[in-house]
């Protein structure tokens, strides 16, 4: 091997530090880069991370139900306040009634405005959504459980919306329906309608419990159905039987009542 004045061998032979100190100087800031990620990788993580942006700006710009709204818009909001209940009362006299829209807003509730003779619900409106009957056993040979459902104000009645249980004596049974499609029970109905229009009958046996499944709104009509009735505190608070205070035979389970 040759060795040349200025070469690299040559300067380590004669002692020369200076060059090392050179050589130092450039290796360590080349290293350092090293450890940076390149152009090439940067571009790679960009288009790697661009789906998942993608994904979650779509999902920015879905509202309720997943229906696409853009940024910044208020969404829809149902500003009814609605109810959902199952009321339950207890037969105590053999009873064949028809249930009346003012019976079904008087089981939502009601406050005393006069003492001993007005009450006024608080519902607006109301959608019936279920009525069971639980039938006690009897000590008759047979008893009928019977659901009817109207269809036109006039109380008339059609057999395919008629639903008629005949239960063994000794046996307690359940009896339940929803109101048809079109029958009267099915609609919304608010406190403009006439209220003694009959939504649909029932006829039960002493001792049976019925219960009512319903949909009510809170305070959107200038006021409730006013109901009269015999007994009740100023500001007190009362759920009226479903057939009404006057007849008072199908009265309400667990909650205030008068009559």
């Amino acid at each position: 091997m040759s060795w040349f004045p200025g070469s690299t061998a040559a300067s380590i032979a004669n002692g020369n530090s200076n060059y090392l100190a050179e050589e130092r100087k450039v290796s360590q800031p080349v290293l350092a880069q090293a450890n940076l990620p390149t152009a090439p990788q940067e571009s790679k993580l960009m288009v790697a991370r661009a789906p998942q942006k993608g994904l979650l700006a779509m999902r920015a710009f879905r509202g309720q139900r997943g229906q696409k709204r853009a940024v910044g818009v208020v969404p829809q909001l149902q500003t009814s306040i609605i109810c959902s209940h199952k009321f339950r009362f207890e037969c105590t006299t053999g009873e064949s009634v028809n249930i009346s829209l003012l019976n079904l807003f008087g089981i939502l509730g009601n406050i005393c405005s006069v003492a001993n003779t007005t009450l006024v619900g608080w519902a607006g409106s109301l959608r019936l959504k279920q009525v069971e009957i639980f039938e006690s056993a009897q000590s008759v040979s047979t008893v009928n459980s019977v659901i009817s459902w109207y269809t036109n104000s006039s109380a008339n009645l059609a057999d395919k919306l008629t639903l008629n249980s005949t239960i063994p004596y000794d046996l307690p049974s359940r009896n339940a329906a929803v109101p048809p499609k079109n029958s009267l029970a099915s609609f919304w109905w608010n406190t403009s309608s006439s209220s003694s229009l009959a939504l649909f009958g029932l006829q039960t046996a002493v001792g049976s419990i019925v219960d009512v499944t319903i949909d009510f709104t809170l305070g959107n009509q200038a006021g409730g159905y006013m109901q009269t009735v015999s007994t009740a505190s100023l500001g007190g608070d009362y759920y009226l039987a479903l057939d009404g205070p006057a007849s008072n035979k199908l009265v309400p389970i667990g909650l205030p009542t008068t009559h």
